[in-house]
């Protein structure tokens, strides 16, 4: 599954909450790419799992993001 930048952003609600989950800067969320990476992809959902924010195996809370930006 392609994620974009927005959806990984709206797992955490913010840049810098994404970019703390990762171990990265805010600046280099800023510099990802519209549609990321499958390695950022994964490195995204691994953190969301991690830290709560969707269970493992279950996609209905990306999805449910990229909904609610339609």
């Amino acid at each position: 599954m392609k994620m974009r930048k927005q959806d990984a952003i709206s797992l955490f609600g913010t840049p810098r909450a994404l970019a703390s989950a990762l171990g990265v800067t805010p600046q280099a969320i800023y510099q990802w790419p519209d549609k990321i990476s499958q390695e950022q992809a994964d490195r995204v959902t691994g953190a969301a799992v991690r830290l709560g924010k969707v269970r493992a195996g279950d996609q209905s809370g990306i999805r449910e993001q990229k909904r609610a930006r339609a």
